[in-house]
């Protein structure tokens, strides 16, 4: 579930991100390069992974 609301927000991010960076390029008349911060994204991706992987564990027996 993670790789695909991963994959789903890259989707639906990636366009919208394109396209503010062209209008800004556009407005400025100026190259305005696209800075993305991969590592975090990247990290935070792996925290949901690990997340998800701790919450499929069953709770342990209390008796």
């Amino acid at each position: 579930m993670v790789l695909l609301g991963t994959g789903l927000g890259l989707v639906v991010a990636l366009p919208a991100l394109l396209g503010m960076r062209r209008a800004l390029a556009t407005a400025m008349r100026a190259d305005v390069p696209l800075v993305v911060p991969w590592r975090l994204i990247l990290g935070v991706i792996a925290i949901c992974l690990a997340l998800a992987a701790c919450a499929q564990v069953p709770a342990a027996p209390t008796a």
